[in-house]
């Protein structure tokens, strides 16, 4: 029966009605209870703009012994978009009218995310018997929210509300909140997760401010600040910490690749114009992975990304680089802010849809200005940009690995201008050319054919390229990789596989699933002709010597790079053993060193030596012997295999060779069931007498 209502009552079903009033706070509205995920509910304050001010506002409050609404702590969970800051306060009647009055402020650290929040509302001590939480341009919303009494006992509770104000490059501010008689504070802070009071940080004691002004802090870097409160007779409370980052500050020339990013983190480097608390570094689509910046702007939305803080760097006729992934017709305009307005430079335009192009412009900023990209599509898009560089002269570009050995590798590029100059960083995979690396030289047509020499074998190397233009350099190209060979054996040879660096100088064609039929060099069981170790195929990861024998054929490599003068005969022996079936076999083949095997392909049949014996049921090791063979063509004698190709495979009869013994397998019949195959072919085996230049054509069938 609510103040002013009626109730009567009635025969049958019951009924009911209540009657209220509402009446509007100032000029703003009561925001509502939204749905969301289900039965999950929360507190939204939409506002859209910045002359729009939402204010939620509580049922009145009963308090008990007299206390008020600033005797009290309140709990609750706070999001925001937009960067949007959150009022918490009450509300007043103010000269007959119902006013809001601020108490806290409240700005998460990272928009569009949940976080628990504590204030103490001590700080006020009017009558207000109301919570209030009001937001201008955000949509805000808040949950679980409950109040406590505050515990006024001295120090019964560490400091709270801890915030990282005025942040800069090489200076903070952290403010906290007051607790209750505190006389002093003592602080601790350095750089990372670091652990406290092992020297590798900075200790100020019986600070009486609630606040402490950080300076000579390091650019771009993340630190870790303690305070404990202080309230006499050596009562203290624990610590409370909070961490942020510094501003970042570049220097010309720069190329930044946002992979040193934390994908889905906020950065003080690369920031969304008026949204700084929105992570734009993704790692959903990147032209080189892992990172890239990830714009979603909505049709016709005004979108900018600042660029990290230039100092006082020369930025007068400047060449600015990027790949960009977009629709065709995207439009990105390059310009500075002065004074939060925006000053268009230039636009570039992509031509190719949904795919990465790259783009330069020449453009003049202004010294201590922050360069900034807008877009304002069409269309609700997704839109990329990576490898963002900035520099007085354009960077070279497609560095290409010409070819290699295992000590030597060819490079060429294309000149991002007309310059005619170049520096060369090469080095491990992994090191900074800005920091490290061996440096070289190039000038004129070196860019289109540029040896690198006394280099490790079997070694992962990455190489950059800048472009020096006599006052200038570029930034350093994107990367090229390439791994040497591995060490070439001198004739001679030998091997048992047991020495550990021959071992590893044998390479292998594999599949990339090890549950596939894969060559290794391992010690299983059954795999060697006396000592420890043994090449083998194996279809669990080299764990034994088992391998698959039916179902598809698998066609893989083990091979060893050899050094063979020409005009002399050699001869091949080896130690093998199988148990396959029947049409397992293996292929011998000596390769030119340019025709490395491929997984899954046959080399080309004119480079085959000889195949061994097809099948050994009793699985002992055979001996096997061939020789007379110069540079991988048979002299008077020797086997040549054909396997199915679908068409004709023809060979010539070469001179002084009186005739040939054939030797054919029919295929396989058809596949009929998971469990059922078609009978295997028939075999015959013949000698046919033949003349030098006589052609044989040979059909092979197919199973099936």
């Amino acid at each position: 029966n609510p103040s002013g209502g009626t109730m009567t009552g009635r025969t049958g079903n019951g009924y009911a009605r209540i009657t209220y009033e509402y009446r509007p706070i100032i000029d703003s509205i009561v925001s509502y209870i939204e749905p969301i995920y289900g039965a999950v509910k929360f507190l939204a304050l939409k506002s859209n703009t910045l002359s729009d001010t939402v204010i939620a506002v509580s049922p009145q409050l009963l308090f008990s012994a007299g206390n008020q609404l600033g005797d009290h702590t309140l709990h609750f969970q706070a999001g925001t978009n937009n960067s949007g800051t959150i009022l918490v306060g009450t509300i007043e009647s103010i000269e007959g009218e119902d006013r809001f009055v601020p108490i806290k402020a409240v700005t998460p650290s990272i928009s569009d995310s949940t976080e628990d929040v504590s204030l103490l509302l001590k700080t006020y001590s009017g009558n207000g018997n109301r919570l209030a939480f009001a937001t201008v341009n955000s949509h805000s919303f808040i949950d679980n929210l409950w109040m406590e009494l505050s515990d006024q006992t001295p120090c019964a509770f560490p400091p709270m509300e801890l915030q990282a104000k005025n942040v800069t490059a090489q200076s903070a501010v952290i403010s906290w909140a007051r607790g209750y008689n505190e006389t002093d504070y003592n602080i601790e802070y350095g750089v990372g997760d670091f652990v406290q009071g092992q020297g590798n940080s900075t200790i100020v004691n019986n600070v009486t401010d609630t606040f402490f002004v950080l300076n000579g802090l390091t650019a771009g870097t993340t630190y870790t600040f303690y305070v404990q409160s202080n309230c006499g007779d050596a009562l203290r409370t624990e610590y409370s910490k909070i961490s942020f980052s510094t501003e970042c500050q570049y220097t010309i020339p720069f190329v930044e690749d946002f992979d040193s990013f934390t994908a889905d983190k906020i950065t003080k480097c690369w920031v969304k114009v008026g949204d700084e608390r929105t992570p734009i570094v993704r790692n959903i689509m990147a032209n080189t992975a892992p990172n890239a910046l990830t714009l979603t702007p909505r049709a016709g939305e005004e979108w900018m990304v600042r660029f990290p803080d230039l100092g006082s760097s020369d930025v007068t006729n400047m060449i600015i680089s990027m790949d960009l992934y977009a629709q065709t017709g995207v439009e990105v305009i390059i310009g500075y802010l002065d004074n939060g307005n925006f000053i268009s430079l230039d636009t570039i335009t992509q031509t190719e849809n949904n795919s990465w192009e790259a783009h330069s412009v020449g453009v003049s900023g202004q010294t201590g200005k922050y360069f900034v990209l807008k877009v304002i599509p069409l269309a609700d898009e997704l839109i990329y940009i990576d490898n963002i560089s900035v520099s007085k002269c354009v960077r070279p570009t497609d560095v290409t690995v010409n070819s290699f050995n295992s000590d030597r590798i060819n490079i060429s590029w294309t000149a991002g201008d007309s310059e005619t100059d170049w520096n060369v960083k090469i080095g491990e995979a992994g090191f900074n050319p800005e920091l490290a690396g061996t440096l070289l030289t190039a000038s004129g047509n070196d860019k289109d054919s540029l040896d690198i020499t006394n280099l490790q074998s079997n070694t992962i190397y990455n190489i950059y390229v800048q472009a020096n233009c006599g006052t200038a350099v570029s930034t350093w190209s994107t990367v090229a990789v390439c791994t040497t060979k591995k060490t070439v054996a001198q004739v001679p040879y030998s091997c048992d596989f047991e020495n550990r660096d021959e071992r590893e100088a044998w390479s292998f064609a594999n599949s990339n699933n090890i549950r596939e039929n894969n060559w290794y060099i391992d010690r299983s069981m059954y795999t060697n002709n006396g000592g420890d170790y043994g090449m083998y195929v194996s279809n669990d990861g080299g764990v034994s010597n088992a391998y698959y024998t039916e179902e598809k054929a698998t066609v893989v490599h083990a091979y060893r790079e050899l050094y063979i003068p020409e005009s002399n005969s050699y001869q091949l022996t080896f130690d093998w053993k199988s148990a396959g079936a029947e049409n397992d076999y293996l292929n011998v083949y000596l390769l030119p060193a340019d025709q490395l095997p491929v997984n899954g392909q046959m080399p080309n049949n004119s480079y085959k030596i000889n195949a061994t014996p097809f099948y050994n049921n009793q699985n002992l090791t055979y001996h096997y012997t061939y020789g007379d063979t110069v540079l991988g063509q048979p002299i008077l004698g020797g086997v040549f295999n054909f396997n199915y190709t679908g068409g004709v495979q023809t060979w010539t009869v070469p001179q002084n060779l009186p005739g040939v013994t054939l030797e054919v397998w029919g295929a396989q019949g058809g596949y009929r069931s998971s469990s059922t195959y078609g009978g295997k072919g028939g075999y015959s085996k013949g000698y046919i007498p033949l003349k030098a230049g006589d052609v044989l054509y040979v059909y092979v069938g197919g199973s099936g």
